[in-house]
């Protein structure tokens, strides 16, 4: 729940007006850290999607692009994402399987 936190605290800083976009990117890259160094996976998938969000908003705004541009790309990759997970557990499982 904490994790879960962390990352909408760093979307909700993504679109606030001003220098916030940069302190939300800082917190999740800040999240990044603390998860890597606890070894929590999923957390670190949340600040990474966090991050991804807040650099997306800032290209929108720079650049003048459509929200839609913005959610679509984020549909891309946490999709993309989904396909790695579960290719990972797919080939985990088979290695497992195949050396017992």
């Amino acid at each position: 729940m904490i994790w879960f936190t962390g990352f909408c605290a760093s979307c909700a800083f993504a679109f606030a007006p001003g220098v916030w976009p940069a302190a939300g990117g800082l917190w999740a890259a800040g999240v990044i850290v603390l998860a890597a160094i606890q070894r929590r996976v999923p957390a670190m998938v949340l600040a990474a999607l966090a991050l991804f969000v807040v650099f997306i908003v800032t290209v929108i705004e720079m650049f003048g692009a459509i929200t839609g541009t913005g959610f679509g790309t984020i549909f891309f990759g946490i999709t993309l994402l989904g396909v790695v997970v579960a290719w990972r557990q797919w080939v985990g499982a088979e290695r497992t399987i195949s050396s017992s």
